[in-house]
């Protein structure tokens, strides 16, 4: 496992970016949407000899799209859908201690997927989101105004509630913030700085998902990037489907890795059974 995690950061410091290439059969096209001061940056894989109505939005983990953002995108516009990697928006790379900075992180990333789905009604759409960008989708999964052309989700180590989530995760910035948060704000213990976290940020992952969106889910029991028991609670509210589910035992960045290498074809089935 150590050397085929190797191999993907290998590979993905070799991957040159795509301005607009055609790839087997599929054109790679950057696009930028904006709505005022605001912009957003999204990857699109549409083949070049057929027209797809049903379409898979990625949503990257932290760090933005990444080698296995990328392979995603292919393999999915190889098998009948047109693939868009959501990249980056306005500020997402804002950084402060205050805990208020989850809450304008959470209304600029609510903002820039809701402007891509915006975008894309022409399309039945599955999302697939991994990590950060699974919490991301989470919370869209309680907004009113998610379309009826959502049909599927498919979230790969994410988990719920989001601010128990953030106050406990090892991700390397978010560990270095809660030391630095511990000491300046004098929160003498986790539970103190975790009751504080929940008390100010206001976006809530809802208990129930949306009827006609199908769910399935990735977890890892190991994980402590996003600890595990977070991970099932979004399994286990969400009822998430039990065929196209999966389990590693395994830590963060490994679940992610094994997940494409070992079960990319269970979620294009998952995908294939519910955007239609």
């Amino acid at each position: 496992m150590k050397l085929l995690l190797l191999l993907t950061l290998v590979l993905t410091s070799c991957t040159q970016k795509n301005m607009g290439f055609i790839k087997d059969n599929c054109n790679i096209k950057k696009l930028t949407y904006s709505e005022n001061d605001f912009n957003i940056k999204l990857s699109m894989y549409a083949r070049t000899d057929r027209s797809d109505t049903k379409a898979i939005l990625i949503l990257p983990p932290t760090g933005g799209k990444n080698y296995i953002d990328k392979k995603y995108a292919e393999y999915f516009c190889k098998n009948g859908y047109t693939s868009f990697i959501l990249e980056n928006w306005t500020d997402d790379d804002e950084y402060s201690i205050d805990l208020d900075i989850h809450n304008r992180y959470m209304r600029r990333a609510q903002k820039a997927l809701f402007l891509t789905l915006d975008k894309l009604q022409n399309y039945n759409i599955g999302i697939f989101a991994t990590s950060a960008g699974g919490f991301i989708a989470n919370v869209a999964m309680g907004n009113p105004e998610l379309g009826k052309n959502i049909k599927a989700y498919y979230s790969v180590v994410s988990g719920t509630p989001l601010c128990s989530s953030i106050a406990s995760a090892n991700e390397r910035l978010l560990k270095r913030v809660r030391k630095i948060r511990m000491k300046r704000f004098d929160f003498k213990t986790h539970q103190q700085y975790e009751t504080a976290l929940c008390e100010a940020i206001v976006w809530k992952i809802p208990k129930e998902k949306p009827s006609h969106i199908h769910f399935a889910a990735v977890m890892s029991t190991e994980d402590t990037t996003v600890p595990g028991d977070f991970q099932k609670n979004l399994i286990t509210h969400w009822s998430a489907e039990p065929e196209f589910s999966i389990k590693h035992h395994s830590s963060h960045a490994n679940s992610i890795i094994r997940t494409y290498y070992f079960h990319r074809e269970q979620i294009l089935r998952f995908f294939d059974e519910s955007v239609n």
